[in-house]
């Protein structure tokens, strides 16, 4: 076979013989050789047959392969065709004895059997994987199915404990794929097992997982806040018992009012910023440490109170004209403003007192001309100074006529009226509060 023959004709009559014709050729064909090293293995719950090719492919390409099986030697039929050196067999059955072989088709025929291979397919019977939590008091305990059950149905788990490792004996049956181990003893590490089981045999066992029944944590140490604007700072130190569990956090409670806290955050860390509070407000926190069995007992109540914020003046403007600065602003809203301060520097950022003015408006008659002044404004009320009015910048120019008159010892005089107007009405509201704490105070005999 595989022989190639070359073929040329010619015409003989009476008087002899034609020349040739044209040359011809042809192949000689068989069937291919029979399929070489035919093995057969499981790969999860299918039969996988590998092979080689023919070594002689009867001089034509090989087209496909036939695969036979039976379940007993020398009983295989036909049950399917690849076109590579490889098939899967999916339709094998558990506790059943297979025989395979392999045949080569080309454009002849079909070739002879290989080799026969045999495997014996049992499914397997994999272990449940298991993971253990302690709690309060408890371990919860969760695992997944077997993926394979040796061909038969799954109908329950064996749960398995020990407090030393690897000696774990029978807990109890279940048929559910999690459970809670009551009644444990705080502290104790215990460790676990899971087995799947059949109506005919028990599986492996699972990893061995381990928990510690816990307790709460202890109260956080140290804890401090402190008021800026309207956010609160928080922090402390983590309590020095963690109840036999690692600590998860945190939870943050606040209240304007003692006693009345409720949770407002969780955090990781060891410290809190609270943000988003009203001005001129009291607030109490407290926090606990939390772990799997829960809170603990909180910290004693901090107290906070933000500071009262009193807007700036609005719209504060600087013209500069001949020898003297003209200022002008609007009063802030929502307040009662008995006089201004007014700040100079020259400097960007750098101003600095220099006198206190009742009205929106005000003339800087002390400049020099060609020389930059930086102003800003805030508004004194009874609850305080303000913050500082948006930067106005102006450059006075020399005077065409006589120098102005210097208005500083007016200005100097005017603040000090303010001043001594401002110390009589603090100290009147001092005294009425003081008078009204010490008539509360006072108790009197019968």
């Amino acid at each position: 076979s595989g022989q190639t023959l070359f073929y040329c004709l010619s015409a003989v009559n009476a008087t002899g013989e034609s020349l040739p014709s044209n040359e011809a050729n042809a192949t000689i064909l068989t069937v291919p050789s029979a399929p070489a090293n035919l093995t057969a293995s499981l790969a999860g719950a299918k039969a996988v047959l590998t092979w080689d090719a023919p070594s002689n492919d009867g001089g034509a390409p090989i087209q496909s392969y036939q695969v036979l099986r039976g379940t007993s030697h020398g009983t295989e039929i036909a049950i399917g065709s690849s076109n590579t050196t490889e098939f899967n067999d999916p339709s094998v059955i558990s506790g059943t004895h297979y025989y395979y072989q392999v045949k080569a088709i080309n454009s002849a025929g079909t070739g002879p059997a290989s080799n026969e291979a045999n495997l014996q397919f049992t499914d397997a019977f994999t272990s449940p994987q298991l993971t253990a939590t302690g709690g309060l008091n408890i371990v919860m305990l969760r695992w997944t199915p077997p993926t394979q059950t040796n061909g038969h149905p799954l109908t329950g788990y064996n749960v398995y404990r020990s407090t030393s490792s690897g000696t774990e004996s029978m807990l109890i049956g279940v048929n559910v794929t999690e459970m809670t181990d009551t009644g444990l003893i705080v502290g104790q590490k215990y460790y676990y097992r899971v087995t799947g089981v059949t109506s005919s045999e028990e599986g492996p066992a699972s990893n061995e997982a381990n928990a510690t029944p816990c307790t709460y944590p202890g109260i956080p140490n140290s804890f401090q806040a402190s008021a800026y604007n309207t956010s609160a700072i928080m922090n402390w130190t983590a309590p020095v018992f963690n109840g036999f569990a690692p600590l998860l956090g945190y939870h943050i409670f606040r209240g304007t009012g003692s006693g009345n806290l409720s949770q407002v955050a969780s955090v990781s860390g060891l410290g809190y910023l609270d943000t988003g509070l009203a001005a001129g407000v009291t607030y109490y926190y407290k926090i606990t440490a939390f772990n799997t069995a829960g809170d603990g007992n909180p910290t004693p109540e901090v107290q906070i109170t933000t500071p009262f914020q009193i807007d700036p003046p609005i719209g504060l403007t600087a013209t500069a004209s001949e020898g003297k600065v003209t200022l002008a602003w609007n009063q802030p809203t929502g307040v009662s403003v008995f006089t201004y301060s007014i700040y100079r520097g020259n400097e960007s950022g750098g101003e600095v007192i220099l006198t206190n003015y009742p009205s929106t408006g005000w003339i800087d008659n002390n400049v020099t001309a060609g020389k930059t002044y930086y102003y800003k404004i805030s508004a004194l009320t009874l609850k305080g100074e303000s913050k500082m009015s948006e930067e106005a910048v102006a450059t006075p120019i020399a005077s065409q006529n006589a120098v102005a008159q210097n208005s500083s010892l007016f200005d100097q005089l005017w603040f000090r009226i303010i001043l001594i107007m401002t110390i009589l009405v603090v100290g009147f509201f001092s005294f009425v509060i003081f008078v009204r704490k010490g008539a509360v105070q006072v108790k009197r005999d019968k």
